[in-house]
């Protein structure tokens, strides 16, 4: 039996390396938390393990805000009919205390934001994250599918 959503793993923070085409390496941190302290020029986030991070908040930092699930727990939506859709906001709109994810490059022991976002964090989802809608194993992994009838 598969366990319940809100019993699922979820990834708290991590750091991982790319190697880049030209053949240096960037280092990613990914982080879920709360807003230990915030300014316009930096943030610190805790996660729910304890492990605290710094980044610092600039020019090319992308900060948004995710809207909130309605009362009925599902996505929230807009006068239009359609569900509502991040917000571009500034650092000075997120409370401490808030719920935040953050990417961000790492650089010796400094790490750059970025990607901010703020808002309730989501629960994990139920598929694959492919987004083509044709279920796990389905696709020749080209952006296309095998006419009907064929095999390839």
């Amino acid at each position: 039996m598969r366990p319940d959503k809100s019993q699922r793993t979820r990834l708290l923070h991590s750091e991982s390396v790319f190697k880049k085409s030209d053949g240096t390496f960037e280092t990613l941190v990914t982080q879920q938390g709360t807003v230990d302290a915030i300014s316009d020029s930096a943030i610190s986030v805790k996660s729910e393990d304890g492990f605290s991070q710094s980044y610092a908040l600039n020019a090319d930092t992308k900060i948004v805000k995710v809207p909130g699930p309605a009362a009925n727990s599902k996505p929230s939506m807009g006068d239009d009919g359609k569900r509502r859709r991040p917000a571009d906001i500034t650092a000075a709109e997120i409370a401490t205390g808030g719920t935040v994810r953050i990417l961000g490059v790492r650089n010796g022991s400094d790490v750059a934001a970025r990607q901010l976002i703020d808002g309730p964090l989501s629960e994990p989802g139920v598929g694959f994250g492919h987004g083509r809608g044709l279920g796990h194993g389905q696709s020749l992994g080209l952006g296309r599918t095998p006419a009907k009838g064929t095999k390839d």
